[in-house]
């Protein structure tokens, strides 16, 4: 990796703008062109380094709360539960695992209603 690559990723990392055109403003603080900015993105990404920009939210200041779960799911349910659960609005990753907690998956919702959120599906 470069010298640039790597200024490139701390700042879309620790101090990306929030700017109509964001890519702009980081390739004026590297002295490149958007154009290449947005190219050396893309490369990095095709490279498995970078796997994605977005936005990292304060779940508390929006009144939200986060939870992980790990479910021990029979096998013959485990791809109907899995769809079940990404049905879900809020839920952000699901994932099988080997362990004696073989589905594991998180969501984010209002405080007061976490615990009800999962209740309705069968085998959970």
């Amino acid at each position: 990796m470069t010298d640039l690559e790597r200024s490139l990723l701390n700042i879309v990392q620790h101090d990306f703008p929030l700017e109509r055109r964001p890519f702009l403003t980081i390739a004026r603080r590297l002295n490149i062109s958007e154009s290449l900015c947005i190219t050396m993105l893309d490369e990095l990404r095709r490279r498995g380094i970078l796997r994605d920009i977005r936005p990292v939210l304060s779940w508390n200041t929006l009144g939200l709360s986060t939870i992980l779960v790990g479910a021990k799911i029979a096998p013959p349910y485990m791809d109907t539960i899995a769809e079940e659960i990404n049905q879900i609005e809020g839920v952000t990753h699901n994932y099988e695992r080997e362990g004696a907690f073989d589905l594991w998956f998180s969501s984010f919702t209002k405080k007061l209603i976490i615990n009800n959120k999962f209740s309705r599906i069968f085998g959970l």
